[in-house]
């Protein structure tokens, strides 16, 4: 009977009678108790639900989807057989699998942008996969091989992609989530040769830029480059650092990277130098195609600047304080108000200088890309505001029927900024949409 004794000398203690334990699960002071022993019992059951759920609903249907290669790039002639895709089941339960083909491309960052209804390549051309339906036992595998057909003498790149998509082959309670992985198809028609043009028109620097994320720290170098030929590419950019008097202080490479026909990649690179002392410098970028086989396009022949002087690109940029890159940013707003005869209304735009450097833009109301008024700013400090007023003419006040238009601000800093401008006649001031 010792379990019974709360300690040495203690008496053995009889056990209550059902009457007594009644008592006390009525009692008030015994409701904690209560509450705590059914939160444990309903706790309980629901770990044993969760437990007793099938596994394949635990697991990701497709989570034991393996596919391989994952990207294929070839020269091929005018159509013919592709590399074998291999898809295996590395889960538990069998998988019920189905195969589509759409196109594939890339942002500006160069993350996969994927379309399974957009077309991916000229009128009459295929991906052909066969089975496209099928299912795999655990630790199953199957080769399935891809078949291009394209109209015949078509020469150029072609960019599907191949989705596979995987669920569970045994019925499962609850919502199935079906999971899918991109198979990306890089491939150059006709011999991989490009069709006879003007290597200039293939690639353009289509911009350059220096941008620094706070005070004090790196700058980043940006260059933007533009896909025009009728295949992809890996191109990079070779950057130099100059000061005003024209010495290199540093070369910067970007890149390389692949770019697809007619889109537009964005290369990024880091700089900080021990020292970075307030002056004018210069940034000159020169693009570099890469070899990559019969494809690949000379450095010189690659247009460099929209004028395709195929010179390199050069933009300047300031430092203002040591470590701290020039930057021009502002807030713009409008009303419009009434002047004080009433006889006209006139468009005010107020200007609030977020950047580092002076403002001074000239700030001009259009409408179909017609000009119908244009002011300018006085020169506004950092952290200062500005204001200036546009009286166009069009807008009388007898003028009510609703009016859409464009307000347009530049500066010689490069900052730029457009806002839509309404007109209704029915308010005192209306802010632009």
């Amino acid at each position: 009977m010792a379990a019974q004794q709360s300690g040495a000398g203690a008496k053995a203690r009889p056990l209550p009678t059902l009457r007594e334990m009644r008592n006390e699960a009525l009692s008030p002071r015994s409701y904690p108790k209560v509450l705590s022993a059914w939160l444990g019992l309903l706790l309980a059951g629901l770990l044993a639900l969760v437990s007793l759920r099938p596994a394949a609903a635990l697991a990701a249907p497709g989570g034991g989807l393996l596919v391989s290669p994952a990207r294929i790039e070839l020269d091929l002639p005018a159509g013919g057989e592709l590399p074998p895709v291999t898809v295996t089941n590395r889960g538990d339960e069998p998988l019920r699998l189905r195969l589509e083909v759409g196109t594939g491309g890339h942002d500006r960052s160069g993350a996969p942008r994927f379309d399974v209804a957009a077309p991916w390549g000229p009128p009459g051309a295929r991906l052909v996969v066969e089975p496209a339906h099928f299912t795999l036992a655990p630790g199953e595998s199957r080769a399935v091989r891809p078949r291009l057909v394209v109209p015949r003498g078509w020469r150029g790149g072609l960019y599907p992609v191949l989705f596979v998509g995987a669920e569970p082959a045994r019925p499962v309670p609850g919502v199935v989530t079906v999971h899918r992985v991109a198979v990306l198809f890089l491939l150059r028609v006709g011999g991989g040769q490009l069709p006879a043009q003007d290597p200039g028109e293939l690639f353009r620097l289509s911009e350059l830029r220096v941008e620094q994320p706070a005070p004090g720290r790196p700058l980043t170098v940006v260059a933007a480059l533009q896909n025009r030929g009728p295949v992809h590419q890996r191109v990079g950019v070779e950057a130099e650092i100059r000061s005003s008097e024209g010495a290199t202080l540093a070369r910067v490479p970007l890149g390389p990277a692949t770019v697809l026909p007619g889109l537009e990649r964005e290369l990024k690179s880091t700089w900080r130098p021990p020292e970075l002392p307030p002056g004018q410098y210069r940034l000159v970028a020169s693009l570099v195609a890469l070899a990559g086989g019969p494809a690949s396009v000379t450095p010189p022949a690659l247009r460099q600047g929209p004028g395709g002087s195929g010179q390199p690109v050069e933009v300047a940029f300031t430092v203002v304080a040591p470590y701290e890159l020039a930057r021009a940013d502002a807030a713009v707003q409008q009303a419009w108000v009434p002047l004080p005869d009433q006889s006209e209304w006139a468009l005010e735009v107020a200007l609030q200088n977020r950047g580092n450097v002076p403002l001074a833009p000239v700030v001009s109301l259009r409408q179909n890309g017609v000009e119908l008024v244009q002011a300018s700013f006085p020169p506004i400090p950092p952290q200062q505001g500005g204001l200036v007023q546009l009286r166009p003419w069009p807008l009388g006040g007898g003028l009510v029927q609703p009016w859409h238009g464009e307000l347009v601000l530049e500066d010689a800093s490069g900052w730029r900024a457009q806002e839509r401008v309404t007109w209704d006649g029915s308010v005192v001031a209306r802010r632009g949409e």
